[in-house]
């Protein structure tokens, strides 16, 4: 396993096992049901923003030696491979190509759709900054009304982020 994708397979299962003590966490209650959105930094002071629905990781945005994001991918006949998914956020729409991932948090085998970096294999040429862009990404994720996450098999809705100061905590 590449050595990114090992740091980014880490710092998930840290997050999922280590949940209930991790120190500085700030939570913003929804209903039960509805899940929770996190914000953290773990030891290497990278930012992360998740949202939890009954004890699962459905959305991970990580900023570290990379950008990662982890989408719990719905139930369906694909289960490994390249994947695409769009995130609308109210006025923007972002296609992100990706890999999906079978990964086993707290015993439980997940299906998780992962793309690092943005996807951006070549910044300079073929897509400019990838610092502007995941800003911009953060941007639009933090003021969006509602998240939309579109994929073959299914449709993830993840409700306004309500940590305090979202934006500013996950920007570069």
């Amino acid at each position: 396993m590449p050595r990114l994708a090992y740091a980014t397979l880490t710092a998930l299962v840290v997050i999922l096992l280590a949940w209930p003590t991790l120190a500085g966490a700030q939570d913003k209650p929804a209903a039960p049901s509805q899940g929770l959105w996190r914000f953290e930094k773990d030891a290497a002071d990278a930012p992360s923003l998740s949202f939890v629905r009954d004890g699962k990781v459905i959305f991970l945005v990580r900023a570290g030696r990379e950008i990662s994001i982890w989408i719990a991918y719905p139930e369906g006949p694909q289960t490994k491979g390249a994947a695409r998914i769009t995130i609308e956020t109210g006025n923007r729409r972002s296609r992100l190509d990706g890999d999906l991932m079978t990964e086993e948090p707290g015993g439980v085998p997940t299906i998780y759709f992962v793309q690092r970096d943005m996807g951006m294999t070549d910044r300079k040429k073929k897509w400019g900054n990838l610092m502007q862009r995941y800003n911009r990404f953060i941007e639009n994720l933090t003021a969006a009304g509602e998240i939309v996450i579109a994929t073959k098999q299914g449709v993830i809705k993840l409700p306004v982020i309500d940590i305090p100061d979202a934006r500013k905590q996950m920007q570069m």
